[in-house]
């Protein structure tokens, strides 16, 4: 098996493609955290606000926003 590096392909386009590719990774997993957290924002406009006594949706919501948060930084922190 040829290596990337032997194939006539430098260094610097190995990187850029694995960085282009983790780019995708986190800025699609960042969009379906954030839709989590958009659904579960609708979900207690829908079921009224009795749905805020449950604990799991109260951690499951802080932890998607979060999560989403946290890959807008990344996304946007310069590589």
């Amino acid at each position: 098996m040829v290596a990337p590096t032997d194939a006539g392909c430098s260094k610097a386009w190995w990187r850029r493609s694995t960085l282009s590719s983790w780019r995708c990774y986190v800025i699609a997993t960042g969009i379906v955290f954030a839709l989590m957290f958009v659904a579960h924002v609708a979900r207690v406009f829908v079921e009224g606000s009795g749905i805020l006594r449950e604990p799991m949706i109260i951690v499951t919501s802080i932890l998607s926003l979060g999560l989403a948060i946290w890959a807008f930084l990344l996304v946007r922190r310069p590589s």
